[in-house]
């Protein structure tokens, strides 16, 4: 029976030991001694049947029977591989506990017969000392097993998002301080005038709750109804007025928030406190990024303001950035204030516990893996180093987990503070932008998201596809022609009676400055030595025609109205004054770029079909209403005698730019209302509109 020397038996593993006991029909229960004997019985000795006979219970007797081992499949024995490495070869681990026994047939027995053996049979198991340790053990190991595994995180890349995609979530230890008067004045004027008795400080918390979400579109949004593969995407508007295929998201929050802060006291100071709660905060953005391209076409965002029926509502419009603008240089400091999107700030980099990346001055690390929602994720630490180096910080902590396009938890912590341009870690470049975007004082930004629910879109959006009837580079863009940069001393106006409804034109009103010269000496003497029309506008609403008209040159700057007091051209100046030094404008005429006309720019402002949303604030008949001005203004960059100019070291940066702009304010519903938009006088790109209204 011995299938070889005890010595030779020794050196085999036990799962080797069982293959031979298996093959010379022999048990393969049994630790590896006894696998031993019963394949070398002469050696058996009589230390091994004690230690046996103390393992058994002594009081047990166990009947013959007829053994019957049928064919077993090795796949069904629980001999794990695990449990045969050499590292778990220890008597303990090979316990009959794990083993498949031979199968026999009982006899019958009575029920409480059965019911007594089973009792004897639990108490003789668990009261057995190796047992015993076998459970302590297997305990052990199971318990570490599944902490390993409940702590155990694959590498994985952040879900794109989806058509369809929402999450819904709740905001909670809200703040936002505002410190500086420009700053507040700022805010004032983003919230039509809602705190306009604040003064130099401000606090607000909030709490809430909000949504995003990704829409899914229908096939009748596809411009070629042969591009299926884009079903989910809808139709938007670019800043030309052409229509793209893109990708519609919203953004929804609605906060409860208490203001508190100072105002003007005695004698005009900013000494008295103030706090005021009930308020509630409402806002709904909504964005469509082109689907081809991944560049935004367009963003439009309403913010509601409202405490004892006090309603202050602003709306802004904006289409995206022209890629040769400066603001393409600023830092994106838009990411901390929605649920940031993974996969745009990941892309594919794999996500575990170490590694880095960056992503637009964004720089995000991961930290260790936590459950987080019902699951397990990883903790990611973002910041932006651009705001580091020169404007305070911009910080996130990210929990992210599987399957998810947006965070589980977002903390985000952000200052930003107008720089000094002494500052030694600031680019000059983002001094000089910074400079003129943002107004004195600081910013602060504290709150946490958290996820409430996730309902999982369908279709995965299909970025860089190209598809039917989409408008091609330079299509439907005018090109400028006007280069009164050179020697002009204005932007041609030269509106025919096809581009527009106004009777006077600024040509006419800068002739009667020049015609005026005794009541408007500055400005004519400007005019007529170099100097040029920086900004202008039509004031119609005003019964006559007027135009008001700001002038530069090297000596200084002012400005004039002037108005038609006739239909045969005669005009007079209703009033003037100058800038102080604060308020004057650089004088640079190398740095006007070449525009349209404002007939030009006009004649497609007034087109329904390019921006059908605004049209229906501004036209009426297809014109312009007549209390809606219409004008430009001009920004050159530092003239070269300043200090801070850096615009030699940035080609791009030598010209300014021009825009056409204008304003309507109007009364309905018991509200007011105000106006304003822009337009890119070179090309006739459309930057964007405002509305505020309030019914104070």
């Amino acid at each position: 029976m011995a299938e070889g020397s005890s010595e030779e038996l020794a050196s085999m593993t036990v799962a080797e030991l069982k293959q031979l006991c298996r093959d010379a029909g022999l048990k393969v229960s049994g630790r590896k001694q006894e696998l031993i004997d019963r394949l070398n019985p002469t050696d058996v000795s009589d230390d091994a049947d004690a230690l046996i006979l103390d393992d058994d219970d002594t009081d047990t007797v166990t009947p013959e029977v007829q053994e019957t081992v049928p064919a077993i499949d090795e796949s069904d024995v629980l001999e794990a591989e695990i449990l045969e490495a050499d590292i778990l070869e220890a008597d303990i681990l090979e316990a009959d506990i794990i083993e498949v026994e031979e199968v026999f047939t009982p006899e019958p027995i009575s029920p409480f017969d059965a019911a007594a053996q089973v009792t004897r049979s639990t108490h003789n198991i668990l009261t057995r000392p190796s047992t015993l340790a076998v459970l302590m053990v297997l305990i052990l190991l199971a318990g570490g097993g599944y902490w390993y595994y409940t702590t155990r995180l694959d590498p994985f890349i952040a879900e794109p998002m989806t058509y369809g995609d929402r999450m819904d979530f709740s905001i909670n230890s809200g703040s936002m301080d505002i410190e500086g008067e420009e700053m507040v004045r700022a805010l004032d004027d983003a919230t039509g005038g809602a705190l306009q008795d604040v003064c130099t400080e401000m606090h607000i918390s909030f709490a809430g709750v909000g949504h995003v979400a990704v829409t899914r579109g229908t096939s009748s949004q596809l411009i070629d109804g042969s591009d299926t593969n884009l079903i989910g995407t809808v139709k938007a508007q670019g800043p030309y007025g052409r229509t793209f295929l893109s990708i519609e998201q919203e953004l929804e929050h609605s906060l409860s928030a208490t203001f508190s802060g100072k105002t003007l006291g005695p004698l005009d100071k900013c000494t008295t406190s103030f706090e005021q709660s009930g308020y509630a905060f409402d806002q709904t953005s909504t964005t469509w990024t082109e689907v081809t391209g991944k560049t935004l076409l367009r963003s439009d965002t309403e913010v509601t303001l409202e405490r004892d029926d006090v309603i202050n509502r602003n709306r802004a419009v904006s289409y995206g950035l022209p890629t040769d603008s400066l603001t393409e240089y600023l830092p994106e400091l838009l990411l901390p204030l929605k649920p940031v999107e993974l996969h745009t700030l990941f892309g594919n980099a794999l996500l575990k516990p170490g590694n880095t990346g960056t992503h637009d001055g964004w720089e995000w690390t991961v930290g260790d893996v936590i459950p987080t929602s019902g699951n397990l994720g990883l903790n990611v630490y973002v910041k932006h180093t651009d705001v580091e180096q020169c404007l305070g910080h911009a910080q996130m902590t990210l929990h992210v987990v599987p399957n998810s396009p947006w965070p589980v938890m977002q903390q985000v912590d952000m200052k930003i503070e107008k720089p000094r341009h002494d500052s030694p870690t600031c680019g000059a470049l983002t001094e000089l932008v910074l400079d003129q975007a943002f107004p004195d004082g600081a910013l602060k930004l504290r709150y946490t998201m958290t996820r409430t629910t996730h309902s999982e879109g369908t279709g995965l959006i299909d970025w860089g596809a190209g598809y039917g009837g989409r408008p091609r580079t330079g299509d439907d863009v005018p090109t400028p022609s006007e280069a009164w940069g050179q020697e002009g001393l204005h932007m041609p106006d030269n509106a025919s009676t096809g581009e527009t409804s106004r009777g006077w034109m600024l040509e006419a009103g800068v002739q009667c400055i020049i015609t005026n010269a005794a009541e408007a000496s500055e400005a004519a003497t400007a005019l007529g030595n170099s100097g040029y029309v920086w900004m202008a506008h039509d004031e119609r609403g005003q019964g006559a025609p007027q135009w008001n008209i700001s002038w530069v040159d090297a000596n200084g700057a002012g400005w004039v109205i002037v108005e038609r007091t006739n239909i045969d051209g005669t005009c007079q100046v209703v009033t003037k004054d100058g800038y102080d030094s604060n308020d004057t404008p650089d004088f640079k005429r190398e740095g006007i770029p070449e525009t349209l006309s404002i007939g030009e720019v006009e004649q497609r402002l007034t087109d329904e079909n390019r921006y059908p949303v605004l049209a229906s604030e501004i036209l009426t008949s297809g014109e312009l209403r007549n209390d809606v001005s219409i004008g430009y203004r001009l920004q050159v960059p530092p003239d070269s005698g300043d200090v801070f100019d850096f615009s030699s070291l940035f080609d791009d940066f030598q010209e300014g730019g021009v825009a056409v702009t204008g304003d309507r304010e109007w009364e309905s519903d018991g509200f007011s209302h105000t106006l304003t938009y822009a337009i890119d006088a070179e090309h006739a790109r459309m930057v964007g509109w405002t509305v505020s209204s309030s019914n104070s």
